[in-house]
């Protein structure tokens, strides 16, 4: 399952991280085996490897190009819920859930040249974000995520590509990488986690000094450092722990292990952005607000997103 990264390791000199590789792989092995994981490796396989006329990843939608298959639409469908993207594959278009597009356009215009660099994408999702940073150069792209389904999802548009574009399906707190990158995306995830601080200080342990981090985090509206602390859920989700006023953000960052902390972007979630559509078909943002679309139906702030840029000490 990860002979393709394991392979490019040799390469990255990291090589006393191969026992680590091992034991992942193995826990890796027995999760797929359980759950869900053997019908969503069954979609994957039937989806047969064929020959691309053309890759792109550089445009708002990445995409694997070619001849039609015989019942892709459905064997597509066998690895739903598709949430980040959109893709195209094979002569269909998968509009996911969220319009990842908008975000990267919010990252994008101040990420700059890749070229040389090593970078990391914490949650990364299906790894839209990873396809479209191919088009910056980058010396390789790494993205970790826990769930096998966007593994698969991932594996799906990388198994047609040379590029050194890879994905671990492990939480933050397995990474066991020395501080190798250069540039780290972390986009969706502070506020799933229980320890701001400690997530913080694990982005820095994996960050060459000098790295540039994009964090993107829910936010509050204010001034002052404080936050809010969700009862229960926040827009439906139970795993919502703390949303930050941005001053508050900018304190967390240079407190634990980063320095120049610079707002980028500021923006409230639409429907536009987050919706169900035929590939997402369980509830989405509008049915996590209020009639008037102003509050969440607990009554907080609707979703509001903060994009910070800061530099790794």
């Amino acid at each position: 399952m990860l002979e393709r990264f394991k392979k490019y390791l040799k390469n990255m000199d990291l090589n006393a991280h191969s026992q680590w590789l091992i034991e992942l792989e193995k826990n890796i092995e027995v999760r797929m085996a359980s759950g869900r994981g053997p019908e969503w490796k069954a979609a994957l396989d039937s989806i047969a490897l064929v020959q691309p006329t053309a890759i792109r990843m550089s445009n708002s939608t990445p995409s694997i190009l070619g001849e039609a298959q015989i019942n892709l639409t459905e064997n597509l469908m066998k690895l739903h819920p598709w949430r980040k993207g959109p893709f195209h594959y094979m002569g269909e278009s998968i509009d996911t859930e969220w319009d990842c597009s908008q975000k990267w356009d919010r990252l994008a215009q101040h990420l700059g040249d890749q070229t040389g660099k090593y970078l990391l994408d914490i949650g990364c999702g299906s790894g839209y974000y990873l396809f479209r940073a191919l088009a910056h150069n980058p010396m390789h792209a790494l993205g970790i995520d826990p769930s096998l389904l966007f593994w698969c999802q991932f594996e799906l548009f990388a198994r047609h590509m040379h590029d050194p574009v890879f994905y671990l399906p492990v939480g933050l707190e397995d990474l066991n990488l020395p501080r190798f990158y250069d540039t780290v995306f972390c986009m969706g995830v502070l506020y799933h986690r229980k320890n701001p601080a400690a997530t913080l200080r694990k982005l820095q342990s994996v960050m060459r000094p000098g790295g540039e981090l994009y964090l993107e985090t829910l936010t509050i509206e204010g001034e002052g450092h404080y936050c809010l602390t969700p009862w229960e859920r926040y827009a439906k989700m139970k795993n919502v722990y703390f949303l930050p006023t941005d001053d508050a953000l900018c304190h967390w960052v240079e407190q634990f292990g980063f320095k120049s902390p610079e707002i980028i972007d500021v923006s409230i979630t639409s429907t536009q952005e987050q919706r169900a559509t035929k590939w997402m078909h369980f509830e989405s943002l509008q049915d996590f607000l209020q009639a008037d679309g102003n509050l969440t139906l607990e009554g907080y702030p609707r979703p509001r997103r903060t994009l910070l840029k800061a530099i790794a000490k």
